[in-house]
């Protein structure tokens, strides 16, 4: 039996699954890139046809938008190099993934061992975006489906819908002062005005049958603790594909660096046997 060429045969079949792997994994992220573009689209083009003001340092659907070109490109790299085993698209490929595991490794562990900071960060965000909740339909909607999904109202409490100019307790002309969102609610969602007034008119503990009285990062804590091993798992199968679509790149970049030596070799032997 000739061991080197069953090895040989190995070694096509294994280059054959690394490569189709790395294609088939983008293929996956191209589909989502274009379904991100193509909500980020939809999503702009409704907000401009009613004139919104946006007053947001970022549009989130232009952030879904430059997200999902992102990926696209990324993918488009993955895809391309693995099937036409092209060397710089995979270096491309494989330089991305690379940076994008490193930046996830530091911000996880930045976010763990400096936990008050990522929290008066976390605060000072979702009081920007609680001041911003009547600027931009999109956020409007992303911070109502969070308080409704969470079962939460605000950012560390409800109170803190005060930071809004509708819905602070000194607004003038406004059915909104001292309320909170619909969407702080905890039975009667289909009517908006469930939480009028409700700062005002309730204590906590009345206020509490009425609506949600925890705030959102807590609610958000609380939730991540209790699904601790879903997240574990969801966050390991990630960094996993990524590094397999890491060390595939590089394994392609190999074996396409062999060919291209054995290709030279053979020319050269032959170019010298005549």
């Amino acid at each position: 039996m000739d061991d080197s060429g069953s090895s040989t045969g190995e070694k096509v079949n294994f280059h054959c699954v690394v490569k189709y792997f790395i294609f088939t994994i983008n293929v996956l992220v191209w589909v989502v890139s274009i379904v991100f573009i193509g909500a980020g689209s939809w999503a702009h083009s409704e907000k401009d046809k009613y004139n919104t003001l946006n007053s947001l340092s970022f549009d989130p659907s232009v952030l879904l938008i430059v997200t999902g070109v992102f990926l696209f490109i990324i993918a488009f790299c993955g895809c391309i190099g693995a099937l036409r085993e092209n060397k710089i698209l995979l270096k491309i490929y494989m330089v991305v993934l690379i940076i994008l595991f490193t930046l996830e490794i530091i911000t996880g562990f930045l976010a763990f061992f400096f936990v008050e900071q990522t929290r008066a960060k976390v605060a000072t965000t979702v009081k920007h975006f609680v001041i911003h909740y009547r600027d931009d339909p999109d956020l409007q909607n992303a911070i109502d489906g969070i308080q409704s999904g969470l079962k939460c109202c605000g950012g560390y409490s409800y109170h803190d819908w005060d930071h809004n100019e509708y819905f602070n307790c000194s607004a003038i002309n406004s059915m909104e002062a001292c309320g909170v969102p619909f969407s702080c609610c905890i039975t009667d969602k289909i009517n908006t005005q469930c939480g009028f007034g409700v700062r005002r008119q309730k204590t906590e503990s009345e206020a509490s049958s009425v609506i949600y009285i925890t705030g959102c990062v807590d609610s958000l804590s609380n939730w991540m603790i209790n699904n601790l091993h879903v997240i574990g798992g969801v966050a390991f199968g990630f960094a996993l594909i990524q590094l397999l679509g890491i060390l595939g790149a590089s394994n392609l970049i190999k074996d396409i660096d062999k060919i291209i030596a054995t290709n030279n070799k053979l020319y050269s032997d032959a170019h010298y046997a005549y």
